[in-house]
Parts: C-alpha cells; structure tokens; sequence
C-alpha cells in the first residue's frame, strides 16, 4: 500500500515569490480533488506526487527508480504505474506536507515543462500496461489543447466576439471551476489568523485579478514542454527551493547520460505480480541478492517486415495520382453549381482518407518503421509542397476582395486573415468580407490536415502496434463515429445548427484520416502473391465507381447525400484506395497511364485556385473556357510555383 495526502505551497513565513504561490493554488485542489479521487479508489491513474509519498521499503526497493531516460524525468509518475501494474494498491491520507513554489516564472515554466515532456513520455511508454495508461493519455492530450483553449479564449475578448448561449454557459462554467479551484487552494494556502484578514483579503483580490496571467503561466510551460519534444530532449530541469535558487542557480541534467530502458539492467527490475513482493518486513535473502536477475525477452510486436512483402515489390502508387485528380474534379464541379450534381461533395472526404493512407504507407514501407519522423521536420515535408501556393493564392484573393469587390475589412477580419495565414480556420464569426471572399474557402481543409499532420506521431504508432483484428475494430469505430454525427444532426436541431458552424473542423474529419491509417496497415498485411486472390482488391475500384456512377445519375436528396459522406464513405473511399493501390483492378492499369498519372500533379493547384477563378469569371463566363483556364492556369502554377519551391525547400533525406 502506497498513500498520499495533500501538499500545500507557501503556508510558511518565507514566500519567495507571491506570483508563482498564488499560481500553484490550483495544486492544492487538484490534490483534493482528482488526488483523492483516485486514491479513494486505490489507483494512481495520473500518477502521484513524488514529495509526498508513504511507501514500504520493499515496496520502493523491488519497484526502484531506475527505468532509464522514460522513467526519470517524472519518475514519482512512473513509479506509481509500475507499482500499480504488479499489484500495489494506494491509498489517501488525511495529512498535509508544506512545500515550496517555484521562486522565478521561468523556474515555474520550466517545472511545468518537465511534468508535461515527462508523463508524455510515461503515456507513449509501452514497458507499462496500457490500461494503466489509457487515463494519463486522456489528461495529457486535453492538456496539450490548453494553448489553443488560451487563444480563443484570449481572442474572442479581443475581438469582442458574439457566441451563442451555450457556449457562454459551457465558458462559464470551466471558468466558474478553475476560479474555485484556486480559491480553494488559496484558503489552504494562506492562514489570515497568521498573516492578518486585511493581507488576507489584499491577496484574495490578487489571486481571482491574476487568474488570466496563470493561464499564460501554465499554457508557457505546456508551450515548452512541445518543444522539448519535438527536439526529443530529455533534459531534467531542477528547480531549487533554497533562497540561492533566487539567485539563478537552477541545475538542467541532460537525461541522455542515464541509460534507457532498454539498456538498464534495473529498468527491468519490476516484480511480473505482487506475488513476487516479499512479506512486509522481509528482506532479501542471500541467495535472491546473489541469483542474478532473469533477463525476459522483450515482447515482439508484429511489424510490416511480419506480413508484408519487399519494399521493391509493392506498387507505386501511381493510379492513386490519378485518382486525386478525378476526385478534385468532381469538387469543382460541385462548387461550381453543375446542375445535379451535390454528390461532388463526398470527394473531400477521400481526400482525408487518401492523405492518411499515403503517410502510413510511406512510413510503413521506410527503411526505419518502427521510429516516425521528427515532428518539425514531419510538417516541414508537408508544409512546403502545399504553403506556397496557398499564401500566394490567398493574399490575392485577399487583395482582389477589397480593391476589387470594394468590402471594408474589419478588426475581425483581420483576425480571421492572420490566423488563416497560420493555417487556423475559422467560419465563425461570419462577416460581410467572408461572404464574398473566394480566398477563404480552401482554407478548412487544410486547416483539418495541419492538426492531423500534429498528432500523427502517436496515431501511427498506436496503428502500427496494434494487431489487424484490432485495426480492423479501429476502422468499425470510425464508422460508428460518423453515424453518430448524422444521428446527431437529426435529432438535435441545435446540434444540426452547430454543425453548420463547425462542419469545415478538424473534428468533423478525423474518423476519415485515421480510417485511412488503418486501411494502410491493412493494405500491407495482404502478401502481393495473394492480391490478385482478393476480389475486393481485384474490382474494389471498379464496384466503387460504378455504384457511384449510378447513385449521381439516380438520387439527389441531400439527407442521403450526407449519410454517404459522413459515414458510408469511410467504407468505400477505403476500399477504392486499397484497390487503386494494388494495381489489380482494371480501372488501376488504366489510371497508371503517364498522361493520367501527370494530372495528379494538378489536382492540388486546381483546388486552391478554382474558387477564386470561378469568382473572377463569374456565371456569365462560357464554362468550356472557364474549365480551359482551370487546367491551364493549375499547370502553370504546378511548374512555376510547386514544383521549384518544393525542389528548393523541402529538406534531404538521409540515404
């Protein structure tokens, strides 16, 4: 049994620094709140605090702290889970510890930081059960949104916002919540029989003022902490709670000198179950300290080298270029009022399901799969095929809006511009510049692809450790959680109106992209001897097409238009890649063709411009000649703009 109580921060007489205690109020409630919610049910689900902890000499000598790079950064966390997962129960108990704060901002940043790189690194940790860190990614991913939370709160004040009466009660109530919670710590905190009610009441008012600037506070260390990340440090950061820390002398040890987990002969040194734990009061005897350690095999995973066959045997992918291009077409068309034609609009979604599988193939066939890219060189490959085209095309559009249509941008305007340039979408609030802004309309799906592109890391590596049967559960799921929205939407006019607002959102995507992942993995498990064995391989692409064919010259009520694009295709956009892949559809040999194979270089530059050409050109335009212009001005802007700034920008790979 392993118990903790709570810590309180400041309770002495020597406050350092008032801003950072204030701050770390809200510790004191989480000590109380989620804490001793989670020892109540005698389990570590976020770990602990390694301050305060009452713990058995067996207990801590058979667990250890010794768990490599993984284990050390926030080691009180791992220790928790490894215990935990053999068998230890915690436990809450009605104490207090008093500790210090932090005595700079930058320490408290700096603190911060570490917490978030190092309970990260404990949630993607796979020497430790999964369900005993299935809670601890929940908490972690909320917390990496904290610095978008902080924007839009920061933003919508700034612009003076109007939002609808539900949003104002949910924004409410987070913030009805956080004031509580550092009110609740400040009165742990501070002692007005000791202090005086008149400082009492002075720093009451000075911790419910400052709330905002702890949000920057936390939402900086969160900040940090991705970087920390991405530049894969491991650096422990020590933050010194004696009155020469004041002065700057702070320690950073770079973790890379510690062996890993995998190097360690202690890092293995967790029991297999709390059978193994000696009584309480034993020790050790002669023989267990001279019997060495058993090395256990560690587990294997099924990698693609399992299933798959040689890189050199698998297609190209060349029908798929194709297929890009076809797929924008039919977008066009659609946006271009083609009369009949609403079915245009589930191409979009395949081009989610496209990006996924294209990324997890390519990373699936490298020469390194087990270990995904950088996450700053993993965007700049993405970013510099697709940014240049889509800033020039945009500030144009821009220019061509006001000089041209005569709209007088306003503040918010401006604020959707910039975080437009950022690659932020937003259709909300909707302004008189936005109803006739052309620029604006490609902006959201690339907005959804840059937060999936952020988060693909992880995603991968939970596809490609998972077996095929549970890829194949991951692939229902996605569909499940695309009947759910249209549900939604038709049983919840409020919800139908909130979908109106958000339908262009990241979230309202996700379940394609990640469908394409898994389609990926499953893609690469069928041996190539065997594709020509699979029907749904050999006329997948074939079936698809045909199916659609019929359904765009049969049905066009919108309600089933929407059911095939939230959820039905998941299923066929799935299977008409994975055909298209294989090569051993008919349709595949065809679109493998060179000239039908260029085209695919046109279809990105044909999106990001056709919105602004249609509006130049108007609806009395000839629409052989506006579709002439399309094809010709996405070719010039393929070999003058795409093509040299990728060739210039986009970074070697290592041979």
């Amino acid at each position: 049994m392993i118990g903790q109580g709570a810590i309180v921060y400041g309770a002495s007489d020597e406050i350092v620094n008032y801003v950072t205690t204030l701050a770390d109020s809200v510790r004191v409630s989480d000590d109380f709140g989620k804490f001793r919610f989670q020892y109540e049910h005698h389990e570590p689900w976020i770990g602990m605090h390694g301050s305060f902890v009452v713990c058995s000499n067996i207990v801590e000598r058979l667990i250890g702290f010794d768990h490599g790079v993984v284990g050390s950064i926030t080691e009180d966390a791992y220790f928790a889970l490894a215990a935990r997962a053999v068998g230890v129960q915690f436990a809450w108990i009605d104490a207090t510890m008093y500790e210090q704060s932090p005595f700079t901002l930058m320490d408290f940043v700096r603190q911060r930081s570490r917490w978030f790189l190092g309970l990260w690194l404990i949630m993607i940790c796979k020497d430790l059960p999964l369900e005993r860190r299935n809670v601890l990614g929940l908490m972690m991913i909320s917390w990496a949104f904290t610095p978008f939370v902080c924007l839009a709160i920061y933003t919508s004040w700034l612009v003076n916002s109007t939002v609808s009466l539900g949003f104002s009660i949910s924004l409410a109530t987070v913030g009805a919540l956080a004031l509580w919670g550092y009110l609740l710590g400040f009165w742990f905190t501070f002692n007005p029989n000791r202090i005086g009610w008149t400082w009492f009441a002075c720093l009451m008012v000075v911790q419910m003022l400052l709330l905002p600037v702890f949000a920057l506070m936390e939402t900086a260390g969160v900040v940090h902490g991705v970087y920390q990340l991405t530049r894969h440090s491991r650096a422990f950061y020590i933050v010194k709670k004696e009155e020469s820390s004041s002065e700057g002398d702070a320690e950073e040890i770079e973790m890379s000198s510690i062996s890993s987990a995998d190097n360690s002969p202690a890092a293995s040194n967790v029991p297999a179950n709390l059978s193994d734990l000696p009584d309480v009061g034993d020790s050790p005897t002669k023989e267990q300290q001279k019997q060495p350690e058993e090395i256990v095999p560690e587990r294997v995973v099924p990698t693609i080298a399992t299933f798959a066959a040689p890189v050199q045997s698998r297609m190209t992918l060349k029908a798929l270029n194709c297929a890009r291009y076809l797929a924008s077409i039919q977008i066009v068309m659609f946006h271009d009022g083609v009369t009949n034609f609403e079915w245009g609009q589930i191409w979009t979604t395949f081009f989610f399901i496209l990006s996924g599988f294209v990324l997890t193939y390519a990373k699936l066939t490298s020469r390194n799969p087990s270990k995904p890219d950088p996450l700053f060189q993993f965007l700049k490959r993405r970013l510099v095929t697709i940014y240049p085209l889509f800033g020039l095309v945009f500030v144009f559009g821009v220019w061509v809006s006001v000089y041209v249509s005569f709209i007088t941008p306003t503040v918010t305007d401006g604020f959707l511009f910039l975080g437009a340039l950022l690659l932020q979408h937003s259709w909300y609030p909707y302004t008189e510049l936005l109803r006739v802004i052309p620029w604006y309309m490609p902006t959201w799906f690339i907005s959804a692809l840059f937060w999936y592109w952020l988060f693909f890391g992880p995603l991968y590596r939970f596809i490609r450790s998972r077996s095929i049967g549970q890829v194949w559960a991951v692939v229902i799921g996605c569909i499940v959680y695309g009947c759910a929205l249209i549900v939604g939407c038709a049983l919840d006019q409020r919800f139908l109106a909130f979908v109106a607002m958000t339908k262009f959102f990241p979230i309202w995507y996700v379940h394609f992209f990640v469908a394409g992942m898994a389609y990926a993995r499953i893609y690469l498990a069928v041996p190539v001897e065997e594709q020509n064995n699979r029907r749904w391989l050999k006329y997948g692409a074939s079936f698809v097409v045909v199916t659609y064919l019929i359904l765009v010259f049969t049905v066009d009520e919108s309600d089933v238009i929407k059911c095939f694009k939230y959820s039905i295709c998941v299923i066929s956009h799935g299977l008409l890649t994975m055909s298209l892949a294989s090569g051993c559809d008919p349709l595949s040999k065809i679109m493998q063709l060179p000239f039908l194979d260029y085209l695919g270089n046109l279809s990105y530059p044909q999106y990001i411009i056709h919105p602004l050409l249609l509006a130049l050109c108007g609806s009395q335009t000839p629409r052989g000649l506006v579709w002439m212009l399309l094809v010709g001005v996405s070719w010039l802007c393929h070999i003058v703009i795409v093509k040299p700034t990728t060739r210039w920008l986009q970074p070697k790979r290592e041979a």
